[in-house]
């Protein structure tokens, strides 16, 4: 009787761990986390170039030859690490909308993330403003993929809609980058 109950206890761990090894991997896309990063400084005259950043880590990278940053951000020029492996792709969809990324047509840079209001009639007048409904969409140099959607270029992420910031003499600086992004860790294209 010993003897038959260690072979049945056995097969019930062994009958558990392969079930249980079984349902984690069906259990779909990691979950992905949305983080906002603020202020991010793009480069103003005193400092030419590029700041770059590195999304799965959320720090600014100073190594620039590196592939540990992701995404750069100059005057309005938003590049990706493309020299090693990585890219960017814009997205006419909402942040919240975007379930899966695309796997081709990524590029080094983009520039259409925003409008330049010029000398517009209403509203701010030379004011740089992100685009509604729209998600870059960053190939990181590790083969993951994030969503990215910028919220604003002034220090501070200001109300736009304000007198203090159609006013260009008490508009807060620009070139200082919010955004909110989401990274896929497990490698898949699903942001679910």
């Amino acid at each position: 009787m010993k003897t038959l109950k260690q072979p049945l206890l056995a097969i019930l761990i062994l009958t558990a761990t392969i079930g249980a090894c079984t349902s984690s991997s069906n259990d779909g896309p990691a979950p992905v986390e949305v983080v906002r990063a603020t202020d991010i400084q793009g480069n103003t005259a005193n400092s030419p170039g590029y700041t770059f950043y590195d999304l799965e880590e959320g720090v600014i990278v100073t190594d620039t030859a590196s592939a540990a940053w992701d995404i750069g951000f100059s005057s309005t020029t938003i590049i990706a690490n493309s020299g090693n492996n990585g890219g960017i792709v814009m997205l006419n969809i909402a942040f919240d909308a975007l379930d899966e990324a695309p796997t081709t047509g990524y590029v080094n840079d983009n520039n259409g993330w925003f409008t330049y209001t010029g000398p517009a009639p209403t509203g701010p007048q030379h004011a740089v403003l992100p685009n509604a409904n729209t998600t870059l969409v960053i190939k990181t140099p590790s083969g993951k993929y994030a969503k990215v959607r910028m919220l604003s270029y002034y220090l501070g992420n200001p109300d736009t809609s304000t007198e203090a910031f159609a006013n260009l003499q008490t508009r807060p600086a620009g070139r200082h980058f919010t955004f909110e992004y989401a990274v896929q860790t497990d490698g898949s294209a699903l942001f679910e």
